[in-house]
């Protein structure tokens, strides 16, 4: 997104919503909805002002009930092990993040997303196995910081990663799992890059849900009918991952 940039050099926090998405809940007994944003930094509008007062309240007024909080973590290049917490949103920042948005009467997702400058998360790789091992002792110190803060300040859910494709099949994660169940102690998730991952994810008996963003392939704007059959080709097979897993789908 045009909106996000290298964060490690950037002081303060700041708010703007930046991406509309639907949360919806299935494969469970009772189909939960729920409809929500990610919001990330910008700078002029921290948290806790009347600029970030007023764009969580617009959210609301487009209906949504829940806000993803997303603190950057941030390595230079995808196979770098030196991946550090990125200076957005700092400790005090990110509490200040989730009392705010609580405090408005909204669910808080808090969704840790590493940045790689010119790349992606989905690149991550870091290559030799003592990089691997660095780069894991890095991560799951910040998200153990970040999980003890959301836990004491009442997030409702957390998010171990997002969209680290080239990682999930590392056996690394069920530690990171167990160490972030005991920091924090409601629902956990991790959010896959589009089905392939999500399918591919060893670890969600883990977890209390399946997460992933979608980015389907549907065609040309007015060509109506492959598009929606390109949605529901996906969404069977979100349904078809519930079923399997057993686990709400978000």
């Amino acid at each position: 997104m045009s909106t996000r940039a290298k964060r490690e050099d950037r002081p303060g926090t700041v708010l703007a919503v930046s991406l509309a998405v639907s949360i919806a809940l299935l494969g469970a007994a009772t189909a939960q909805r729920t409809d929500g944003l990610n919001v990330i930094v910008t700078p002029g509008h921290p948290f806790g002002s009347a600029s970030a007062h007023r764009s969580l309240m617009s959210a609301r007024q487009l209906g949504a009930t829940t806000i993803a909080i997303v603190p950057f973590l941030w390595q230079q290049n995808p196979s770098s092990p030196a991946i550090v917490r990125g200076t957005d949103m700092l400790d005090d920042e990110l509490r200040q993040a989730i009392r705010q948005t609580k405090t408005l009467g909204f669910s808080v997702l808090v969704k840790p997303h590493v940045w790689v400058p010119t790349s992606w998360a989905g690149a991550v790789e870091p290559g030799p196995e003592k990089h691997w091992q660095l780069w894991f002792a890095r991560y799951g110190s910040e998200l153990d910081r970040i999980a003890r803060i959301a836990a004491a300040e009442g997030a409702d859910s957390l998010a171990i990663g997002t969209e680290l494709a080239k990682t999930t099949q590392r056996p690394e994660w069920q530690h990171l799992i167990t160490t972030a169940r005991s920091a924090f102690p409601r629902t956990l998730l991790y959010v896959a890059h589009n089905i392939e991952e999500a399918e591919a994810v060893p670890f969600w008996p883990l977890l209390d849900a399946v997460g992933v963003s979608l980015y389907p392939p549907l065609g040309a704007d007015d060509d109506r009918a492959p598009r929606r059959a390109a949605m529901d080709a996906v969404a069977e097979r979100l349904d078809l991952l519930a079923a399997r897993t057993g686990k709400p789908v978000v």
